[in-house]
């Protein structure tokens, strides 16, 4: 394992607004970073980050909680891919994506979200939450800037599950 420098390490963590301020509170990328966990390995010739033991990580209205949290980024040290992993649970996701909306709460065995494509992945035992509005199914997607969602239910055959309420006027 390699140590990281402090200016390094301080611009991977500035790095990590997720460019979840894309839909997020305009405030979140303003807020400070905060990761707790066991144990963290930082490994800049491979661009990854891997925190592991009950990690919690929370910036603004944003709030993962996980077993494990693996951090990518490319070549100009810009996020790629965050995946959040809870093994024999689930794993936490939520964000309030803009200030008139509620929080949108998602579980699941594996969260991925993809940073650049805006794009939420949850595999195994998927359900993200919104308001009343619910989605379950074993593998849901979706494309956060566009708003479309894709759900698909499991080898098991359990069907996907949803909730939708009516919109005020």
């Amino acid at each position: 394992m390699r140590a990281m420098s402090v200016p390094r390490l301080l611009t991977l963590l500035a790095l990590l607004q997720f460019g979840a301020a894309a839909q997020a509170l305009p405030s979140d990328s303003d807020q400070p970073i905060h990761i707790q966990a066991d144990a963290a390995v930082v490994d800049d010739t491979r661009g990854s980050s891997v925190y592991t033991g009950n990690v919690v990580i929370d910036q603004g209205t944003l709030h993962i909680k996980a077993d494990e949290v693996r951090i990518l980024t490319d070549e100009n040290d810009e996020v790629v891919q965050i995946i959040a992993r809870n093994y024999g649970s689930l794993a936490h996701f939520e964000q309030q994506p803009k200030e008139d909306e509620d929080k949108v709460l998602a579980d699941a065995t594996t969260i991925s979200y993809f940073v650049q494509e805006k794009k939420l992945h949850l595999t195994g035992s998927a359900r993200m939450r919104q308001t009343l509005d619910l989605f379950e199914g074993e593998l849901l997607r979706y494309d956060v800037g566009l708003g479309i969602l894709n759900l698909d239910r499991g080898a098991d055959g359990d069907r996907i599950k949803m909730i939708i309420h009516p919109k005020d006027k």
